[in-house]
This record gives C-alpha cells, sequence and structure tokens, in this order.
C-alpha cells in the first residue's frame, strides 16, 4: 500500500521591482498646477489694479503660462498613475512571494509528517505482512494431488496384461488416482483428463495439447453438487486412452511418437476455488499404458487460483 503524497511543483517566482521613482520621475500631488493657475487668474487682476489696458505681448506671456501649468497638470496625472500601477504591481508581487513562502513551509512540513508516518508505519506494515503470511500458512486448506496411473479394474480382477497402444490402437478405460494433500476437506467441483499423441518431450507439442486440452475443459460445466474429499483420502477416476489413428500407431511404434496425459482437478475449500494440472508423456508408449513418464516441459500448476470457476 503506498500512502505517498504527491504535491503539486511551486512556480517559479521573478523577484519583485522596487517603486521608488528616479529624480526625473518625481512630481507633485495633482491639482499643484491647477491651483498654481488658479492662484495666478486671481492675483494678477488684483496686482495690476482696474482699468489697466493688456498688451498683446502680456496676453501671450499669460497664455504659455496657462499652457505650461496644463501641461505639467496633465503629466502630473499621468505620472501619479504610473507610480499608482507599479505599487500595486509591487504589493501583489510580494504578496505572491509571501505565499509562496508559506506553500514551502507546509510543503516541508508534509514531507516531514509523511517521512514520520512511514516511519511509524513500517514496521507496523511488515508486522501485519508477516502476520498474514502466518495466518495464511496455517489456515486449513486443501490441496489435490495426482498419484498415479493404474490399469482399470477388470485388468486387476482379471489378471490380464493392460493392451498397448500399437496392439489395439485404444480405446482403452485407465484409471487415475489422487489424494487430497491438505489439512481441509476438498469439495470436488470436477476434473478432466484426457491423453494426446505428439512428439516426445517437444514443447511445441505440448503447447498444441495443452491448447486442445483447454478447448475440451472450456466444454465441461461445473458440478453444482460437489464431492467431499476428506484430508489424505486417496481416490481414483477412469478416463478413455484412444483410439489411436494408424499415423500415430507408426509413430509410436518407431519411437517418433508418445502419448500425453493431461489432468486437471477443479475443487474448493474455504479459502476459495482452485484448480491443480499435471502432465506427462510416457517413456515407452509402444509396450505399456502406465510405464514411466516425463514431466512436460511446460509447467504443471499444483494448485493455482481459478479465475472462471467461481
Amino acid at each position: 500500500m503506498n500512502f505517498a503524497v504527491v504535491l503539486p511543483e511551486l512556480p517559479k517566482l521573478q523577484p519583485c521591482v522596487g517603486t521608488t521613482p528616479v529624480w526625473w520621475q518625481w512630481h507633485p500631488p495633482v491639482g499643484v498646477f491647477i491651483a498654481v493657475l488658479a492662484l495666478v487668474g486671481v492675483l494678477i487682476p488684483w496686482l495690476r489694479g482696474e482699468g489697466k489696458r493688456v498688451d498683446r505681448h502680456e496676453r501671450a506671456f499669460w497664455t504659455i503660462v496657462m499652457f505650461v501649468c496644463l501641461g505639467l497638470e496633465l503629466n502630473s496625472i499621468y505620472q501619479d498613475q504610473t507610480q499608482h500601477k507599479k505599487e500595486e504591481t509591487f504589493a501583489r508581487c510580494e504578496q505572491l512571494h509571501s505565499f509562496q513562502e508559506i506553500g514551502q513551509s507546509l510543503q516541508s512540513s508534509i514531507a516531514q509528517n509523511e517521512q514520520g508516518f512511514k516511519d511509524t508505519i513500517g514496521p507496523l506494515k511488515q508486522t501485519l505482512e508477516a502476520s498474514t503470511m502466518a495466518v495464511n500458512q496455517t489456515r486449513p486448506f486443501a490441496d489435490v494431488q495426482f498419484k498415479g496411473l493404474s490399469p482399470q479394474r477388470f485388468y486387476k480382477e482379471t489378471g490380464l496384461p493392460l493392451p498397448t497402444p500399437i496392439l489395439t490402437g485404444g480405446p482403452t478405460k485407465i484409471n487415475y488416482h489422487f489424494s487430497n494433500g491438505g489439512n481441509d476437506t476438498a469439495q470436488m467441483y470436477g476434473g478432466l483428463a484426457l491423453a494426446f499423441v505428439g512428439k516426445p518431450d517437444d514443447a511445441d507439442s505440448e503447447r498444441e495439447i495443452m491448447r486442445q486440452f483447454e478447448i475440451e475443459w472450456n466444454k465441461k460445466k461445473v458440478n453444482q453438487s460437489p464431492i467431499a474429499e476428506t484430508p489424505g483420502q486417496d481416490s481414483f477416476n477412469e478416463f478413455t486412452a484412444g483410439p489411436w489413428s494408424e499415423a500415430d500407431q507408426s509413430g509410436i511404434a518407431a519411437g517418433t511418437k508418445t502419448i500425453y496425459y493431461v489432468i486437471r482437478f477443479a475443487y474448493g475449500d474455504r479459502t476459495g476455488r482452485w484448480f491443480s494440472d499435471y502432465c506427462s508423456n510416457l517413456q515407452t508408449p509402444a509396450t505399456s499404458y502406465i510405464g514411466t513418464r516425463h514431466p512436460c516441459r511446460l509447467p504443471s500448476n499444483g494448485r493455482y487460483h481459478s479465475s472462471t470457476w467461481q
């Protein structure tokens, strides 16, 4: 279980630029030049007195003074707006830097807490895993295991030899034996044993045989009334080997082919539903159906979880 906390990466911020104006950007407060212009408009008539005529040179001078004051006032307004925007930008930048410092502090605190949590939960997790493993190992479970092959009961009772594949070509009934090697009762939901002819100890033949076996297995239906197999109980069932074609019999006689046995058990216990698979081929198929067997190169799966029979 992963308890890691993924934290977002904080953006990189540019340093804040100060807002102190240089000397050529200095300006008086807005409205000063308007006040000066108004003061001039009041003082000049009062100082000149009434009835004195204003010549054109003086009129031009005061007109220039008016436009200069107006221009300076407009410049003060624009300079004030620019300075105000810079101050707002600077204040926003300082806020972002402040928030980033808070975020970095939180990330550091979360990282420390996460490390502390890992240091605390690590031993507990190991203890829990060990306890779970111990419980699973000591929990009762069933384990149905293949034990071997034997002639059918008829041949045992009569003492007659079991027919050989190259003499009869089959079909011949054979017993397969199995036992519950676990310590819990197995509920046997089904099983299948089939015989195939293929090249001895050949991986490609084994893959093709297993493909054919799965096709036949998928045709089976779950036994809705399972048979109980108690721990240590030995049981057997029978299956039919053959009939074989003339080409298969000739290959068996020549030693270029052999007989494969594939067996699967489907059973359940209190821990779930399980399969057990076994695959082998005969060393001397020309002389016996139940002689020395070679395990298949493909792995035989003993007691694995069933995902198809739930």
